[in-house]
């Protein structure tokens, strides 16, 4: 006799469930208001960030990664070690030759070294010059650089590896894309002042008894590099004297001597008259930045990157010769942020030697 009851009071509460699920505020409110009707609870909005997804052929190494991997000799391509299709000279893994402080070249995706392309803030630093050539100890055949410009790892938050998906705004190179990012100053006023050194009497060699002694005599760099001595000094400034204007500075100066055994002539050694060859690569770097309104960026920057080697000849007397490399450049550039995207535009100037 009491089915028709017991029915009727399970669909009425049914009903009621579902109206809750449809408005769940009002369920919310009700719960607040009366605990025991075990209302609705409405959680507090959570917002869940991330930084873009790179794409397919794009690695990025920040400021974080470039801080905590070796500094080496302070050239950008050191930091390219840890990126698996990029591959280095054997030539640069050699450890004979530990007074060489160039950039070593590197091969992506099986390319040559000099079919890659290399930018710094949007402009190109390769060089062109018949970098092919690498004959170290001939002054007639000049050895080139795929780098037309050495720039110092502590200047860049960014370095960009492309070696597949290249935009096309990227053109003349069959290899890959290296783009390094200078950084914007992030204080009101600061600076660094950084010294680094290192020297064959700090490491130990094992070498072949069979080569030992000649590579201890050695009288060629080309051969080995028994002994060399490299400093580094670093001098950086930053700045931003608006809230809306930023200026960055710096000055890094690297060096190395090499000293080697005369060359053994009949009755006694070569009458060469300095023995000791040297390297020196140098940087200076401003960049300038404006942002006159909140959609557009400017910036402005010089670079003058020159380099030295100073070598000599054996066998011969009174040989010294110097090869001169790097170059200079000027870059303008312009950002501005649209509702459909963002539009760029930039200008620059190179010249490179070598």
């Amino acid at each position: 006799m009491h089915r028709p009851k017991r029915l009727a009071v399970a669909i009425a509460l049914l009903y009621s469930g579902i109206a809750a699920a449809q408005n769940p505020q009002t369920g919310a409110a009700q719960g607040e208001g009366n605990d025991t009707t075990g209302g609705t609870r409405i959680l507090p909005e959570i917002v869940v960030s991330a930084p873009p997804a790179e794409s397919a052929g794009e690695t990025h190494i920040d400021r974080r990664v470039i801080d905590a991997l070796p500094r080496g000799n302070g050239d950008i391509t050191s930091l390219l070690k840890i990126h698996p299709n990029v591959q280095f000279d054997s030539r640069a893994q050699q450890s004979n030759k530990g007074g060489e402080i160039a950039p070593a070249d590197i091969s992506i995706n099986g390319a040559k070294f000099y079919q890659n392309s290399y930018v710094l803030d949007g402009m190109g630093i390769s060089n062109h010059l018949d970098p092919g050539i690498k004959t170290e100890n001939m002054p007639h055949m000049l050895s080139g650089s795929a780098f037309g410009m050495n720039i110092d790892s502590s200047l860049v938050c960014d370095v960009v590896v492309r070696d597949a998906n290249v935009p096309v705004e990227y053109g003349g190179f069959t290899g890959g894309v290296v783009e390094a990012k200078t950084c914007e100053p992030k204080r009101a006023f600061g600076g660094q002042i950084a010294y680094q050194t290192t020297r064959s009497s700090w490491m130990h060699d094992y070498i072949d008894q069979r080569y030992k002694d000649a590579y201890r005599n050695s009288n060629d760099s080309f051969l080995g590099q028994p002994k060399f001595t490299k400093q580094t000094w670093r001098l950086a400034l930053e700045g931003k004297p608006t809230e809306n204007t930023g200026l960055i500075g710096s000055i890094v100066q690297t060096t190395s001597e090499i000293p080697l055994a005369p060359y053994p002539v009949a009755g006694g050694v070569s009458p060469q008259s300095d023995t000791t060859e040297t390297r020196k690569l140098q940087n200076f770097f401003v960049r300038g930045f404006w942002h006159p309104v909140g959609d557009i960026d400017l910036d402005a920057s010089l670079t003058y990157a020159p380099g030295e080697d100073r070598r000599f000849i054996n066998t011969w007397q009174n040989s010294g010769w110097s090869n001169h490399t790097g170059g200079k450049g000027a870059n303008l550039g312009m950002a501005w942020r649209l509702p459909a995207g963002t539009w760029t535009q930039r200008l620059s100037w190179t010249q490179v030697e070598g």
